[in-house]
């Protein structure tokens, strides 16, 4: 089979993963709308959490599907656009299903919450906020930016620090600091290796790199772009 026609067939098998078994057409809705309008709010609430529930499962059937074309050797780069840029990170299990429906809306949060351990996605999603240094309220996971998540996130333990641990973790912050640069060459695959689980984890090489250091025991200290 051609690499044309590879492609093609991942793009329909990744697409036929996600899409649900049995599609409602135009009367079907209609007919669904018409039951809505008829329920009180807490039911309403409810089948909106069973359709968030549908949604997460059918993520976790396109992931898996992403899964076995990816070990096939299949070329999905045309794919990682919307969805499509978490299912390798879901395959993979570094990733909740629940995360990418929740927060499609906010790529920073998304992928700050990818570097944080399984567990402590599932209670960050179950609380639905983060607690952040100087906020009266705890922030929606929807609205958290990059300057909140830098101050509450620990993303080389894969855990959101405590108020006092922010607190901490600014005043050993305080002070000038030095940094030094170096070269480092690899041969083209490897290269190509760390590029891929770079952008799949969100974050730049070099940032990916000075955390396997730091997991290694090798280097100290937390990573420049937290």
């Amino acid at each position: 089979m051609s690499r044309v026609s590879n492609t093609a067939a991942a793009s329909h098998l990744a697409v036929a993963a996600l899409a649900p078994p049995t599609p409602l057409d135009s009367g079907a809705l209609a007919a669904y709308h018409d039951e809505l309008v008829t329920l009180d709010v807490p039911a309403l609430r409810q089948r909106l959490a069973e359709a968030v529930e549908i949604t997460a499962h059918h993520v976790a059937r396109m992931a898996l599907a992403w899964r076995e074309l990816e070990r096939r050797g299949e070329d999905l780069s045309a794919l990682r656009t919307g969805m499509g840029a978490y299912l390798s990170a879901v395959a993979a299990g570094r990733l909740l299903p629940e995360a990418v429906v929740r927060l499609a809306g906010n790529r920073t949060a998304l992928r700050a919450i990818a570097l944080l351990s399984l567990d402590e996605q599932q209670r960050l999603l179950a609380a639905g906020a983060v607690q952040i240094k100087d906020t009266a309220e705890p922030v929606p996971l929807h609205r958290l930016r990059q300057t909140e998540i830098s101050r509450a996130f620990d993303t080389v333990n894969g855990r959101v620090l405590t108020v006092a641990e922010q607190k901490s973790r600014k005043r050993s912050r305080m002070g000038p600091t030095r940094t030094a640069r170096f070269l480092l060459f690899m041969a083209p695959d490897q290269h190509a290796a760390v590029q891929k689980r770079a952008r799949d984890l969100g974050i730049s090489a070099a940032e990916l790199i000075l955390r396997t250091l730091c997991e290694a025991g090798i280097t100290a200290g937390q990573s420049r772009e937290q």
